[in-house]
């Protein structure tokens, strides 16, 4: 998308990021919320056509987000902290937040309390919000297209890859897929794989990583990811 900041300067908003996209020097973006994209293969368990119908409708459900985001967040008659809240409308509304924290810290998430899982999709909200409403800045409908959909065997649950370029400043374009999930015939993203590299695998790593110098509290996580918000 186009913005204000150049592109050495958006790579380096993008560390901390999931439920969207992490970028490297050499790629527009890399890992913008949980597996690398599999082989493509139909479930066996769903007809072609149906398989075929279920991808077309999540691609519909990523054109018509990408939309509404562009038109919401490039507003720039509108205060920072108002596009924050509907940047994490956005979110909430869109994007499997809890499945995605619950991978991103991985078996921390199951020896952590109620009130630490909520404060951990808490600052997850800001940071993302931090990272990307900057981003979002003379941004406009034609920088993202859609590209293919195709359903994936997901075990328990299918899943779909839609494929999408996304254009940046200068005309660099970043090569960003989609994971995601039909839940009780509601449509959420939870992965994004951009230039090959997930952004739930990556946050997994270097979150797991803070963890274990902490012994595993997600307190201290929360602290830290808190210290790093505008």
């Amino acid at each position: 998308m186009k913005g204000h900041l150049d592109l050495s300067e958006r790579v380096k908003t993008l560390s901390y990021v999931p439920f969207f996209i992490k970028s490297s020097r050499r790629a527009v973006l890399r890992g913008f919320f949980v597996l690398t994209v599999m082989a493509v293969a139909l479930p066996a368990a769903l007809p072609r056509a149906a398989a075929a119908d279920e991808a077309q409708d999540a691609k519909a459900f990523l054109q018509n987000l990408a939309d509404d985001s562009i038109a919401a967040m490039s507003n720039g008659d509108r205060s920072y902290d108002e596009q924050v809240a509907t940047f994490k409308t956005l979110l909430n509304e869109n994007f499997d937040l809890k499945a995605i924290s619950r991978f991103v810290l991985g078996r921390y998430w199951r020896g952590a309390s109620e009130e630490e899982q909520q404060a951990f999709i808490s600052v997850f909200e800001s940071l993302l919000a931090d990272r990307f409403v900057p981003l979002f800045k003379g941004a406009s409908e034609s920088d993202v297209n859609l590209g293919t959909a195709r359903l994936q065997d997901g075990g328990k649950r299918p899943y779909v890859i839609v494929a999408s370029k996304i254009k940046m400043d200068g005309g660099t374009v970043g090569n960003v897929n989609w994971r995601i999930v039909n839940k009780d015939g509601r449509f959420l993203i939870q992965d994004v794989i951009a230039e090959g590299a997930s952004m739930a695998i990556t946050l997994r790593s270097e979150y797991n990583s803070v963890l274990r110098q902490n012994n595993g509290s997600v307190t201290k996580l929360v602290e830290d990811l808190q210290r790093k918000v505008r």
